[in-house]
């Protein structure tokens, strides 16, 4: 591994573990215990938060499950260092996903903004799309997640399946996502979801 690339995913990880409860370390290899003196976050973070869908559009109650992954792929592809002003990068990242209820693998990519510097403040957001099995169906679908820190800025983090962007089985899944890294190092992903009218029709 290149050194520019390992700081990338070090920096990263920075972020992620410090100010996003680890919502960011999800796309790197490296661990939390490779950066020195973590600063400590306090209090909890704060989720956006979305309109709910008409009744008419909830044709199966709410669902949740929780699963393991491993970055499998991690490939920057370009990156913007300005003379002033936060560094932009854009890096192609590959999951594989394993669960009782969830199982499969993700292509996708994240652009980061503050890397090198998360506590003067950072971004990120990343658009995936998931191929396998979600409860006894299996297809494709999109999500979207992504979070912001800053100075006298709440942590703020996002995660969505795109509305239509399931397919096969998993028409019409509708649905929120969320990343986090257990005590133990180890990834997990969780979605709570149902299926919408497009599925039902």
């Amino acid at each position: 591994m290149s050194v520019s690339r390992f700081r990338s995913q070090e920096a990263f990880v920075c972020t992620s573990c410090y100010v996003l409860n680890a919502l960011l370390a999800c796309l790197s290899t490296a661990t939390c215990t490779e950066v020195p003196s973590a600063p400590q976050v306090t209090g909890p973070l704060r989720r956006a938060t979305s309109p709910r869908l008409p009744c008419r559009f909830l044709t199966d109650p709410a669902m949740k499950t929780t699963a393991h992954f491993d970055v499998t792929g991690w490939d920057p592809a370009s990156s913007d260092q300005p003379d002033k002003g936060p560094e932009m990068s854009r890096i192609a990242v590959q999951k594989a996903f394993t669960g009782d209820d969830l199982e499969g693998h993700s292509e996708g990519e994240g652009l980061f903004c503050g890397m090198n510097d998360p506590e003067a403040g950072a971004g990120y957001v990343v658009s995936e799309r998931f191929t396998g099995r979600l409860g006894n169906r299996h297809g494709t679908f999109v999500m979207q997640h992504g979070g912001v820190m800053g100075p006298e800025v709440e942590p703020h983090t996002f995660g969505h399946v795109v509305p239509g962007s399931g397919t096969a089985e998993l028409t019409g899944l509708v649905g929120t996502v969320e990343i986090n890294r257990e005590a133990d190092g180890t990834h997990t992903f969780t979605i709570e979801y149902h299926f919408g009218e497009e599925e039902a029709a």
